[in-house]
């Protein structure tokens, strides 16, 4: 195998040292040396057929050579090479065995040094080891600080110029990172920018390599290296040259990737940088083991918490509820324009379970499940709704109502009849346990729920009870599907949930205008129906602006107080309310409302009435509706915003 030797030459003029290039071995007097390890006489190294490059240094006057290896232990340290001009003496044997005496206490000295600094170096990683071990386990409730603590002390103990830390996701068989470093630096000290996770494959790249098989890979040429992947270097427009890639290890299974990106002071990272990261790695993976051991006891005292609270609320429905609606599943009369967009359930509260299994019936026959279960499953997501102003049980009615005249209206022409059945069983289960406050707040007021949940608090949350409600064998609609069939199921159900959180709302509608208006739109790719259905979930989630004006208004008081509702907590625990969540603005509502219809709910309708033109009459009870509150808006100094005591009681006055 090759070796590479450093070649250095001492000038006459002002003993300078120099660098003199690369060489290979047995090329050289130097390289021969080095192979051989032994000491080599040239008297005349221009007619030694032996060293085709000579001494290696182009237009050099040398002609005789002394070359003579310097030794410490097993190890070869150096070649001290000594060379003549021509017109000087050449060297004798009387010369190089005076050489090799020499250059033999040099290999003591050296190897001395070499001792003293394995010492001063284990000393200095012994007390890194110790700072590390104190701020990495201080820092173990967050994995955010851990991660970065772990980077910035691996880039100090190899000396790196930049450094990553990809954590293993053994479920999904990649790999993560949100932690980046970019090369930036405040007061000295290396800062880690938090972006968007990404996620690759554990069969890309080198960290994946170093994921799958274990082990540590030094790279002296990163680009040279067929397994690197030189895509993220374009893009930040960083030249990755040496690499070191080392496995975190614990219990037997990699549970991280620490990379290292360019050695300063050197072309390469070494074996003692390699030796120093392998001690350093135990502490890493003990640290990274015990914080994930940390947030899983965390995360079920939170689901404890949670979950305490909920049975301390929540009761099953009574059997005689049940049996009262098996014996009369449905009302005595369908209210009329039940089956259109306009209907308002206001008056109807006390048969929407009759009503909802009137609508199952209509839309996937009598037979689709059985009758108790069913009217067990519609009572106990009743008893699921809290008594908020807005967030109850009539919205989920409404919002499954308006589903079902959507699926009325399609007659199956473009969703199956178990996607139907995902579509509405979501809406009518999508904001169980609604406590009448946004996710906002339980993040900002550190409630366990947001603790629970990352993103999408309330809509996960709202989802899990619905499973909850559905595991229950008496409840269980669907159990006579497969297990495979039900795991798809509940799929469904939750990305119809989720998909009614507004900060996912934005991204999907412009994405599916994108493809509506490029023609490229079908609604058997699934991108695109999946794209349909999110949209379809939050018009329904919507629907009261689409309402009649008399409903439109009575809901928009309903949303306010629970606003204020909101509000009122906020300031009690010293935070400061948005402005459509402080009653001191209730005279801006109008204002607020024609806000959200122009921003939100117009666009929403729009964009779902090109893919689904059934839905065309939402946009007009929406455009009328803002019309309306353009209306109010222009003629403010009218009384009809009194909160509290203005609500429409009078039907007459539609």
């Amino acid at each position: 195998m090759e070796s590479l030797l450093s070649w250095l030459q001492l000038e006459e003029n002002g003993a300078q040292i120099k660098a003199c290039g690369q060489i290979r071995q047995g090329t050289t007097v130097s390289s021969h040396a080095a192979a051989t390890r032994q000491a080599i006489l040239v008297r005349d190294v221009v007619m030694d057929d032996r060293f085709s490059q000579g001494t290696g240094v182009p237009g050099g006057r040398a002609q005789s050579l002394l070359a003579i290896p310097v030794i410490s232990g097993e190890d070869l340290i150096a070649i001290i090479e000594l060379n003549r001009v021509w017109e000087s003496p050449l060297f004798n044997d009387k010369d190089l065995q005076m050489a090799v005496t020499l250059v033999s206490w040099v290999g003591v000295a050296m190897n001395q040094c070499q001792i003293n600094a394995t010492l001063t170096k284990q000393t200095e990683l012994n007390d890194f080891l110790l700072e590390v071990s104190r701020v990495i386990f201080d820092e173990i409730q967050t994995t955010e600080t851990l991660v970065e603590n772990i980077m910035k002390f691996t880039k100090s103990l190899v000396n790196a110029d930049r450094s990553a830390l990809f954590l293993v996701d053994s479920e999904k068989n990649e790999l993560c990172a949100e932690l980046f470093d970019e090369g930036k630096q405040e007061n000295g000290v290396t800062v880690f920018t938090q972006k968007q996770e990404i996620r690759f494959s554990i069969d890309k790249g080198i960290a994946g390599h170093v994921a799958r098989t274990g082990e540590l890979v030094n790279i002296l040429d990163a680009y040279k290296d067929s397994r690197f992947n030189r895509e993220i270097d374009k893009r930040t427009g960083y030249k990755t040259h040496s690499l070191l890639c080392m496995p975190v290890i614990n219990k037997s299974k990699v549970i991280g990737v620490v990379q290292m990106l360019n050695k300063k002071g050197g072309d390469s990272f070494t074996k003692a940088d390699e030796s120093s990261f392998k001690t350093f790695a135990v502490y890493c993976a003990l640290a990274l083991h015990c914080s994930k051991m940390f947030r899983k006891l965390q995360h079920k005292h939170n689901l404890l918490e949670v979950a305490m609270e909920m049975l301390s609320y929540y009761t099953r429905c009574p059997e005689e509820d049940c049996a009262k609606l098996v014996n009369m599943y449905y009302p005595t009369t369908i209210p009329e324009m039940f089956d259109t967009y306009d209907f308002y359930s206001k008056e109807y509260e006390a048969i929407l379970p009759q009503l909802f299994i009137f609508m199952i019936h209509n839309l996937f026959g009598q037979n689709c499940y059985d009758l108790a279960t069913l009217c067990r499953f519609i009572l106990t997501v009743r008893q699921g709704y809290r008594n908020v102003a807005y967030h109850n049980w009539k919205h989920g009615f409404t919002v499954a109502h308006c589903m079902y005249v959507v699926l009325q209206k399609l007659n199956g022409t473009v969703f199956s009849t178990r996607e139907s059945q995902a579509l509405i069983i979501a809406a009518i289960c999508h904001d169980l346990d609604h406590r009448g406050y946004n996710n906002a707040f339980f993040q900002k007021c550190q409630e366990p729920l947001a603790a629970l949940y990352s993103t999408s608090v309330m809509e996960q949350h709202h989802f899990r009870l619905a499973v909850k409600i559905l595991q229950d064998e008496d409840h269980n609609i669907f159990c006579h599907l497969t297990s495979a069939e039900y795991k798809e199921m509940l799929d469904q159900i939750r990305d119809a949930i989720i998909a009614t959180d507004l900060a996912i709302f934005f991204g999907r509608k412009a994405a599916l205008g994108e493809v509506l208006n490029s023609g490229t739109f079908d609604i058997e790719i699934k991108e695109h129906r999946d794209l349909v259905k999110s949209l379809l979930m939050t018009a329904c989630d919507l629907c009261a602006i689409t309402k009649p004006w008399y409903a439109q208004m009575e809901t928009a008081e309903l949303i306010y107080e629970e606003f204020y509702y909101q509000g009122d907590e906020e300031k009690r625990q010293g935070i400061e309310p948005l402005p459509m969540m402080d009653r001191n603005n209730k005279d801006d509502i109008p204002k607020q409302q024609i806000g959200f219809v122009t921003f939100v709910c117009l666009p929403c309708y729009e964009t779902l009435a090109k893919a689904l033109p059934v839905t065309s009459p939402l946009v007009d009870g929406c455009r009328e509706n803002l019309l309306n509150w353009q209306k109010i808006m222009a003629g403010k100094e009218v009384n009809l915003w009194e909160v509290g005591s203005s609500r429409v009681k009078d039907l007459e006055t539609k």
